[in-house]
């Protein structure tokens, strides 16, 4: 069972602990391919409002996760009460605030394309406190050339592709940046009401935006390429993509290279780009399914990194509705009430 006794500060600049927090209320979520958030109220003592300040770091004990905060407000309650809230979110988020500023050719290794990624468009900018922690991941990617965009959204749309989670942790006076790939827990972690560690079940299943069909279109020197991904042959759910990709790129060695579309090597590979770049589009497109829920924490036996990770899959169960599903783990979440009573929630989805 986690706990919150107090939250730690951690100076941006330094990367050491500079305060401790005994909060009111607070909440923190972990998210499998989507940013998790958090907030901090506390009262707004000398001590708590020098140490809660946008761009500190925060972090819960014996957690290994770590969140910036980006937002602070003041109150004066009604009963006469000053009191102050930090918001931010995990560190992840850090990622944001830098753009794919080229086309860059990716290696054929998930874990190896991360981290060319982050070392090409985020170290240069940000190259001291941070860090890798490498994880193994077997899956290879096809021929894959990144576009220019956010890199944090196209790191989670190739990590969502892929079944991977991106995640900031705290270790050695360090923010590491690390990846990994969730497994099938579903024969050992078992949710539901029968079993007592479920409290709260909600499910959601929308079609809205699905699509099975990217029909993915590239124009050069006033020629248009077209070709498709698709995951079924019938009741074609079509979406378009315009692709960015140009003949220019650089290649996984660092060398500025430009394709000949006339020779039948070089369209191959473009055309090769092409796909792979509808197929990670299309992973944004698929049923919505989400189960929101809150774990027993009393009868709840399972432990979050311990008995299951993000992005893991799981068995979720509701005899009422019938429901016995096996769902991806996509956003967790713990939360310390005014009361004192400290809740976990799990989200579970595709």
């Amino acid at each position: 069972m986690k706990v919150i006794p107090y939250v730690e500060i951690i100076n941006p600049n330094t990367f050491l602990p500079i305060q401790i927090i005994e909060p009111k209320e607070c909440w923190f979520e972990l998210g499998y391919t989507e940013v998790g958030a958090f907030e901090i109220y506390a009262p707004a003592t000398p001590r708590n409002l020098e140490a809660l300040k946008n761009g500190n770091f925060v972090k819960i004990p014996n957690f290994k996760y770590i969140w910036v905060i980006t937002s602070i407000e003041y109150t004066f309650t009604a009963g006469g009460s000053r009191m102050i809230s930090a918001k931010g979110y995990d560190c992840i988020w850090l990622l944001r605030k830098c753009i794919i500023r080229y086309n860059l050719q990716l290696p054929n290794s998930v874990s190896a394309a991360f981290v060319n990624l982050i070392n090409t468009f985020y170290m240069p900018y940000y190259p001291t406190g941070y860090a890798f922690q490498l994880i193994n991941i077997d899956t290879q990617l096809s021929d894959t050339m990144a576009t220019r965009e956010n890199l944090l959204e196209y790191l989670h749309k190739m990590a969502k592709s892929y079944g991977c989670c991106i995640n900031a942790i705290y270790d050695d006076n360090q923010i590491k940046f690390t990846i990994t790939q969730g497994q099938d827990r579903s024969d050992m972690v078992k949710f539901s009401q029968t079993n007592d560690n479920l409290l709260s079940f909600n499910y959601l299943s929308d079609d809205t935006n699905k699509a099975n069909t990217a029909y993915v279109v590239a124009k050069v020197d006033e020629v248009e390429y077209t070709t498709s991904y698709s995951t079924s042959d019938t009741n074609k759910i079509i979406i378009i993509v315009n692709s960015s990709l140009s003949t220019k790129y650089t290649d996984i060695n660092g060398n500025e290279k430009e394709l000949n579309l006339s020779k039948e090597n070089d369209k191959a590979l473009f055309m090769s780009w092409l796909v792979e770049e509808g197929k990670l589009e299309l992973a944004n497109h698929t049923t919505l399914t989400e189960i929101k829920s809150t774990i027993d924490l009393k009868n709840s036996n399972y432990v979050l990194d311990t008995d299951y990770m993000l992005g893991d899959l799981v068995e979720v169960k509701d005899d009422y509705f019938n429901i016995t599903t096996k769902k991806r783990i996509v956003k967790y979440t713990i939360r310390l009430e005014s009361t004192g009573i400290i809740t976990e929630a799990l989200d579970f989805g595709e």
